[in-house]
């Protein structure tokens, strides 16, 4: 007579949740995902190690010496230094009491660089003003972790369109668009003021302090640093001139 042998079942939840804590100045993150066998388990055991092997690789460039999100730059004033920042390629340049970024003549359309001190930022807002160049677009990034996983606010012709990208694993999607905003009659291309801001899972775009466009992206990076991008089709259009950038906390640090 064979003997009925049972077998153990156990119950898993439906979808993936996060869930996180802070605690004087730490962080702690808690994951849980629908299992069905133990390689199930190993299969996200891995994708975790990786995401924590990225963010401590981009940490090493990025962010040297742990910084208050705070930030405060009015480079007509106090200038700035490039060490503050890191440029993966293009036009870069300090101009004493300013930075210009652009493409690289007969090199490249492109140009990208971060903040150094920022890998571990979560809820901020930052807010440029600049003298646009021939340049057609001008981008800030937020919750920037590499070049493959970001958030951006895209700014075009003088801020007369917004857009917002999500970078996810290199694949760059325009998540939103603006209608055609207002721009000055006159020198529209002076002190253009825009800003980006990411708080939890939810992206703005700013113009003059004002929220031009948003979005809710659960799948944005939950800290990173902030950027620069700006492109156009001509390799050599003159470069945007920032002349003020500041970031500054919305609660998380």
């Amino acid at each position: 007579m064979n003997e009925r042998k049972e077998t153990d079942f156990y119950y898993t939840i439906e979808s993936t949740a996060v869930a996180e804590f802070k605690d004087r100045g730490s962080k702690f993150l808690a994951y849980s995902f629908p299992v069905k066998n133990t390689d199930d388990f190993k299969k996200y055991l891995q994708e975790l190690k990786k995401e924590q092997d990225e963010f401590n690789a981009a940490a090493k460039i990025i962010d040297p010496n742990k910084k208050p999100i705070d930030v405060y730059h009015d480079l007509q004033k106090q200038g700035e230094s490039l060490d503050h920042w890191y440029s993966y390629y293009g036009y870069f340049k300090n101009g004493g009491n300013s930075l210009s970024i652009g493409p690289l003549a007969k090199k490249n359309n492109d140009s990208l660089a971060v903040y150094r001190a920022g890998a571990s930022w979560d809820d901020y807002e930052m807010d440029t003003t600049t003298q646009w160049g021939i340049t057609s677009t001008f981008s800030l990034l937020a919750r920037f972790k590499n070049p493959e996983n970001y958030v951006s606010c895209a700014y075009s012709y003088y801020g007369q369109t917004a857009q917002i990208y999500s970078v996810v694993n290199g694949v760059s999607t325009n998540i939103a668009t603006s209608p055609t905003l207002p721009t000055k009659y006159d020198e529209a291309w002076k002190d253009v003021k825009a800003g980006i801001r990411v708080q939890g899972s939810e992206v703005y775009c700013l113009e003059d302090g004002v929220v031009v466009l948003k979005a809710n992206l659960p799948d944005i990076p939950r800290v990173g640093t902030v950027g620069i991008d700006a492109w156009d089709q001509n390799t050599e259009a003159s470069p945007h001139t920032i002349t003020s950038l500041t970031v500054r906390s919305l609660g998380g640090e």
